[in-house]
């Protein structure tokens, strides 16, 4: 997907504004004590409130996300390893759907059928809870993500791979994409990232807030 271009550091006028007005409460690490249930029935739907808010969300779900390894491991014929590698990942982030599909291939292809399953299984709870905040089909009724993985997350779950992106502004910060089916067909849907964007403006004022 090929995103167009989205404010950095220097945030201001209307698009700091609206991040102001959708402002939400994060919490601390310190305050993080709710853990994945590995066995049994994913318990996604309360980790996905509770890491939304985590002022550590960038640390721990966004940052080196160990894809190149994996795919290295999936291309040298160690899907186990592969399987290990992205399931370390979602010990520090269990809110990963994309990392979760990741998973699920790998120990299917290396034979590993519970390991595969339990893994789908979050796959389909989390996308499950985006889906059913809206139908995606215009900015009033766009899918509710925690993330912008999550958004790429959804895509995937519905057989679809983004091609274009585009932020834009109706009372609130919505990402619009365009994206592909298998038939080359192309579908807009809308996202509405929301605390990915209260995220972004706690790390980007947070300097500002120490500066004398």
């Amino acid at each position: 997907m090929t995103p167009s271009p989205t404010p950095g550091a220097s945030l201001a006028g209307d698009y700091q504004r609206m991040l102001l007005e959708s402002e939400g409460e994060l919490i601390e690490p310190s305050d993080s004590t709710l853990k994945a249930h590995w066995r049994g029935q994913p318990n996604a739907g309360d980790l996905r409130k509770h890491y939304a808010r985590r002022k550590d969300f960038h640390q721990r779900c966004e940052l080196n996300r160990p894809d190149g390894e994996f795919a290295q491991a999936m291309e040298d014929g160690r899907p186990g390893a592969a399987g290990e590698l992205m399931r370390d990942w979602l010990e520090s982030c269990p809110v990963d759907a994309q990392g979760h599909l990741y998973a699920a291939l790998a120990y299917e292809e290396a034979g590993l059928g519970i390991a595969s399953r339990l893994h789908m299984d979050w796959f389909l709870e989390i996308t499950d809870r985006a889906l059913a905040t809206g139908d995606g089909r215009s900015a009033d009724t766009a899918f509710e993500t925690i993330s912008i993985q999550e958004s790429h997350a959804l895509l995937l779950r519905l057989g679809l791979h983004g091609v274009e992106r585009e932020l834009i502004r109706d009372g609130q910060l919505i990402d619009r994409v365009i994206a592909e089916d298998s038939s080359g067909q192309r579908h807009t849907l809308y996202f509405h990232p929301r605390w990915h964007f209260i995220r972004l403006h706690a790390r980007v004022a947070a300097p500002q807030a120490e500066s004398p």
